[in-house]
């Protein structure tokens, strides 16, 4: 713990206690988790279903794990740093009577997806949801406290006391001891519903006043709809309500259509019936992030796990991707080929390769300097010039690089073509607003 200056106490609970601190050989802030527990080898602090977890997956979308530390018998992990909590920011928009938009709500549901989905591609279910444990900073929200977290499929049946009462899905709360990700669907259709209304959708006092809760806004099960719920409440010598429920636009009065159709599909009795991360994702409550309502991702982006980040911009490049994702320049060559081998590094092709066989040639010159030979390895992301078979291709980047080119001598900001005014022509966007700021070719600027 050298390494690391303490700040401050940020916050405590069962599991240990959190503070915010400065690393030494970086500078930038962490937040470090001290173990209640005491571990006697780091190799079985490493055994931690939180550790094994965070260290399966990498996603901007889930919080980095970033060390782990041993000192003595106390195990300290240490994370990145985020300003608070999505249920701090609650209570201060509570405090200062300021409801989330709906454009926030959106934003920040589809980031939570989009982490929920890589998760789950990884075999792993969070099983404890509630605002507490997404962290915010800024535009950005991320998963974190795994500690409850389970491995699909494995240990059956699972522990039947799992996430906090208010957000615990119905096949938990009647005991069932077989579930999977859907208790996670549940949960983030609560939490949309919560931050809408910046108070609990289903604010239960016990497990029986939590599913009365839960019949009171959604209507009580049928034999049809949920038949296994009602035998499992059988074999607790209870019986649901029968109550119709009330419809949750009357609830949420500012939830546009879309919302709420996402809300009740996620707010399943039956969690056979709940999307998954992926499926929610194609809502049409999500549209405007993709300008249409995707059937199904290419299989490129389903198979690498990938889903569209938030920001307006790389949506709208990730949809002219998609269209592009036929051209024959060399960076589509590349990509194609490189995710084909790409947990093959021998096989792993390069720019050097790919430019030597495009231009027919079968063998290393030996006339050549030893440097025009070089072949670069993919990780290195070398660009090799291919101007001249690429001139003519009508994906982004070579139309950005020909329209550059023609303006190279113009150096005036008014005449400038930048990615955003490229981006927006080719999305028919007619009109250009004043956040759409014009920036200078020779900034090279990232919008």
């Amino acid at each position: 713990m050298e390494n690391y200056i303490l700040v401050k106490a940020i916050g405590s609970g069962s599991y240990g206690d959190v503070w915010q601190a400065i690393d030494k050989q970086s500078g930038e802030l962490v937040a470090i988790k001290k173990l209640k527990k005491k571990y006697i080898s780091l190799n079985e602090s490493r055994n931690l279903i939180e550790v094994q977890c965070l260290r399966a997956m990498h996603h901007p979308n889930i919080v980095k794990l970033k060390n782990l530390v041993k000192v003595d018998d106390n195990v300290y992990l240490v994370f990145e740093y985020m300003e608070c909590s999505l249920d701090q920011l609650i209570k201060l928009r509570k405090q200062w009577k300021q409801l989330f938009t709906e454009d926030e709500v959106k934003a920040y549901s589809f980031q939570i997806l989009q982490g929920l989905h890589h998760m789950h591609g990884k075999r792993y279910f969070h099983r404890d949801l509630k605002p507490a444990n997404f962290l915010v900073s800024k535009d950005v929200i991320k998963i974190a406290d795994l500690g409850m977290a389970k491995k699909i499929d494995s240990g059956l049946p699972y522990t039947q006391y799992v996430t906090t009462r208010w957000y615990r899905a119905p096949e938990v709360l009647l005991r069932s001891g077989v579930y999977g990700p859907e208790v996670d669907m549940w949960a983030v259709g609560a939490i949309m519903a919560e931050m809408m209304i910046l108070y609990p959708l289903f604010p239960g006092k016990s497990s029986a006043n939590q599913i009365g809760k839960i019949c009171t806004i959604i209507g009580s099960p049928t034999e049809d709809s949920w038949g296994d719920g009602i035998r499992l409440a059988q074999n607790l010598n209870w019986s649901f309500p029968q109550i119709i429920g009330i419809n949750l636009s009357a609830l949420i009065p500012r939830a546009s259509g879309e919302a709420i159709s996402l809300i009740s599909w996620l707010c399943s009795w039956n969690p056979s019936n709940r999307p998954t991360a992926a499926e929610a994702l194609r809502h049409p409550f999500f549209q405007s992030f993709y300008n249409y309502v995707p059937p199904a991702l290419p299989n490129y982006y389903v198979e690498s796990n990938f889903i569209p980040p938030v920001s307006v911009l790389t949506r709208r490049r990730v949809e002219l991707e998609q269209q592009d994702s036929t051209c024959t320049c060399l960076k589509w060559e590349l990509k194609r080929r490189n995710y084909q081998n790409q947990n093959n590094y021998d096989n792993a092709i390069n720019p050097t390769a790919v430019k030597r066989e495009r231009a027919s040639m079968s063998t290393v010159n030996p006339s050549l300097p030893y440097t025009e030979n070089f072949m670069w390895p993919v990780f290195t992301g070398k660009r090799v010039d291919l101007e001249r078979q690429d001139s003519t291709c009508t994906c982004l980047k070579c139309e950005l690089k020909r329209s550059n080119v023609q303006n190279q001598n113009q150096n005036t900001h008014d005449n400038a073509i930048n990615l955003t005014a490229m981006i927006r022509a080719r999305a028919n966007m007619s009109t250009v607003d004043q956040n759409n700021f014009m920036l200078p070719v020779s900034t090279r600027r990232r919008v």
